[in-house]
């Protein structure tokens, strides 16, 4: 307890709590211009495009798009005004759906670093038993200095309404692709696609390989396409980087750490240490989307059958096997109990030893 005592009344035990409780709080407040940075980076600048219906009501497509406007500036996201992008549709002759260099022209017009645009694929809507609706929505992100097709997708709204009114009706439709919006965006959002470096450029070979610094541990699969770019300066402001394609591989074997792919097309040449991203591929619409039945009941798919054929014989076959062998059970405990049971002799009067 004396050494207690002493060590709390050390004259240098006051500062060191002071410096302790500045490091903290520098700490603290250090820790605030990063989250600012990590917002500012998440503030990225967006042109969302009014969508197609392929149900021919462009009214829904515009429905679609002013969703998806809404559910991005909730997340930060910079959102250009529909005014200017179709402003700049006019100002540039700009005819949808874009090309890629179309995409390019349009990102450099309204200096936007995405191009968000995508297709209503489905509507349906019942009443039974209660007024419902079902939308199947196509989100598609396109980067805005390469014009590719970057991030996406296929996303279902459902929803249920209380009233069988147009009006009602059409507040459940609404409902139902604000729904699917948010689910597209959030999948967007969750996507990383893989990116890596060409650690090897072999033009001599036919056709040229590129060896990447991927391999299946970073999920690097056989028959992925990647789209080299290449980043330097931009010759109209040096302050500034560009980044520009340079090509497309396409992966033909994959190790552990790396994988090997073809050229199939080069622009401008291949280096050493040019960036390799993984070009996006929608799923099949059946992947990601259930079934759903009028009332809105998931539909199952028909169970595949067991391996071998045989699964229709093998409960019978296996009800014979266990009477067969529940009776040879019970004629050896019978059997057991005739000739184990202590016998007398009918002479003497006493028990018989069993062998």
């Amino acid at each position: 307890m004396a050494v207690l005592k002493a060590t709390v009344r050390h004259p240098g035990v006051r500062p060191l709590a002071w410096l302790t409780m500045l490091s903290l709080l520098a700490l603290t407040f250090g820790a605030a211009p990063q989250r600012a940075v990590a917002q500012e980076q998440r503030a990225r600048s967006v042109a969302i495009l009014d969508f197609a219906n392929d149900g021919g009501d462009a009214i829904l497509g515009r429905a679609a798009s002013a969703a998806l406007h809404l559910k991005m500036t909730e997340r930060q996201y910079n959102v250009r005004a529909r005014s200017e992008v179709r402003e700049a549709f006019v100002r540039l002759g700009l005819r949808e759906p874009l090309e890629p260099d179309e995409v390019r022209r349009l990102f450099q017009d309204l200096d936007t670093e995405l191009v968000v645009g995508g297709r209503v694929l489905k509507v349906e809507q019942g009443d039974s038993p209660r007024p419902w609706a079902r939308v199947l929505l196509r989100v598609e992100v396109y980067d805005g200095a390469s014009g590719d097709l970057t991030n996406g997708a296929i996303a279902e709204g459902y929803e249920t309404g209380t009233g069988t009114s147009q009006t009602d009706r059409e507040a459940t439709l609404n409902d139902a692709v604000e729904r699917a919006a948010t689910k597209a965006l959030e999948t967007i959002e969750a996507n990383t696609l893989i990116e890596g470096k060409v650690m090897l450029y072999s033009p001599v070979d036919d056709p040229p390989k590129v060896v990447l610094n991927r391999g299946m541990k970073y999920g690097v699969q056989d028959g992925m396409l990647f789209d080299i770019f290449r980043v330097d300066l931009d010759p109209s402001d040096a302050s500034r980087t560009r980044q520009f394609k340079v090509g497309r591989i396409k992966v033909t074997s994959v190790s552990s750490d790396e994988a090997e792919g073809v050229v199939l097309e080069t622009n401008g040449g291949i280096r050493t240490n040019d960036i390799l991203r993984q070009v996006f591929a929608f799923p099949a619409v059946d992947e990601v989307v259930p079934v759903r039945d009028t009332r809105g009941n998931v539909v199952q798919g028909p169970k595949q059958p067991k391996r071998g054929g045989g699964a229709g014989l093998l409960g019978p076959l296996l009800g014979v096997v266990g009477g067969l062998a529940g009776l040879a059970l019970l004629l050896t405990m019978n059997n057991n109990q005739n000739t184990s049971a202590p016998r007398v002799n009918p002479n003497t009067g006493a028990y018989l030893q069993q062998a």
